[in-house]
């Protein structure tokens, strides 16, 4: 699901409060969370005064739905959150006997062939079954809790909790927890069809196949395009596809230095670009009195991306970030597999 689709469902879980009739804690700690961001902006608390006074209000759910989008792109904690939230709810109970407290609701319960029912000896067994499937659901989630700790290289150290929690954001079933494939990591690049207009290929192999970091798989392209003043401007896009996220993480904090440090970069002014992906930042080396080339880098999960925009000057910002996020968001399409 994309932000779109996440911050719709989200805004409808609220507005027709299926996870209250459902009883679910997980459902109701969501909508704590969805009014909690929407009542964060005026907008948010507008659109969510006027759903509490009529949950019909479309006005007021498209409303919603658009300030919890943009919540949803600045913030990927948020986003992962309700990914893995409807990933798992989104369950077809259709044809299924629902227990409410301690009550069946029908007389019997049929199970593919097997049917029991509703006496007070089966009422038993079904008890049995339901402390024998908790049993061994204690037991999977301990015996995969030891595991990680096992293989985890930060055994022993003060604060391996808190690393797992900020670099290996890409872990799990979620996009970007697997190493992408060469044919993958390829897709990923942008292509013309995917840059603004004016921009044109130049390069579509411009990477070293020997520049391996943390084990990541490179591939690179490059794009030219020339200014209403008659400038040159070459944009050069470098996709790490990593083993893992921390792997990424490092990479990430290596990229952007070890360019400059290749190319005898002058000095670096940050620049401010919007935060995409896991982590993002940008610098601007200056050249000449006006120009100079920026370097942008944003991890996605386990895949960095690295942008060498050449003959850039720092008024060019909202350029650049444009190149960035639609460079990110093809990244993402690939993790999902939509391409």
């Amino acid at each position: 699901m994309d932000v779109s689709q996440l911050a719709a469902a989200a805004v409808g879980d609220l507005v027709s409060g299926t996870a209250a009739a459902l009883g679910e804690s997980g459902g109701s700690a969501l909508a704590e969370t969805v009014r909690a961001r929407l009542g964060g902006s005026s907008r948010g608390r507008a659109a969510l005064s006027a759903l509490d006074a009529d949950v019909g209000d479309t006005a007021a759910q498209e409303e919603a739905r658009d300030v919890l989008r943009e919540e949803l792109e600045g913030d990927p904690a948020l986003r992962r959150e309700l990914l893995v939230h409807f990933s798992s709810s989104r369950v077809d109970n259709r044809e299924s006997v629902v227990i409410t407290g301690s009550r069946v609701s029908r007389s019997h319960i049929s199970v593919g062939p097997l049917t029991i029912n509703n006496t007070p000896g089966a009422r038993i067994l079904i008890a049995a079954l339901v402390l024998l499937t908790c049993a061994l659901i204690a037991l999977a989630v301990y015996g995969g809790w030891r595991l990680v700790i096992a293989d985890s290289p930060d055994r022993g150290s003060s604060q391996p909790a808190e690393r797992r929690s900020t670099a290996d954001q890409g872990s799990g079933s979620l996009p970007g927890s697997q190493m992408l494939s060469a044919e993958d990591t390829d897709r990923a690049l942008p292509t013309e069809d995917s840059m603004p207009k004016g921009w044109y290929l130049f390069d579509d192999d411009v990477f070293d196949p020997e520049d391996r970091p943390e084990g990541c798989r490179p591939d690179g392209v490059t794009f030219e395009q020339w200014t209403s003043e008659g400038m040159e401007r070459v944009s050069t896009f470098t996709v790490y596809a990593c083993p893992s996220a921390d792997a990424a993480a490092s990479v990430f904090r290596q990229a952007a230095p070890r360019l400059a440090e290749e190319r005898g970069f002058g000095p670096a002014t940050s620049l401010a670009v919007p935060r995409l992906g896991d982590e993002s930042a940008a610098v601007w080396h200056k050249w000449s009195r006006t120009e100079g080339d920026a370097v942008a880098t944003t991890r996605v999960g386990n895949v960095v991306l690295r942008l060498w925009a050449q003959a850039y000057s720092e008024k060019d910002s909202a350029v650049l970030s444009d190149l960035i996020r639609r460079a990110v968001e093809r990244i993402q399409t690939v993790q999902s597999g939509k391409l």
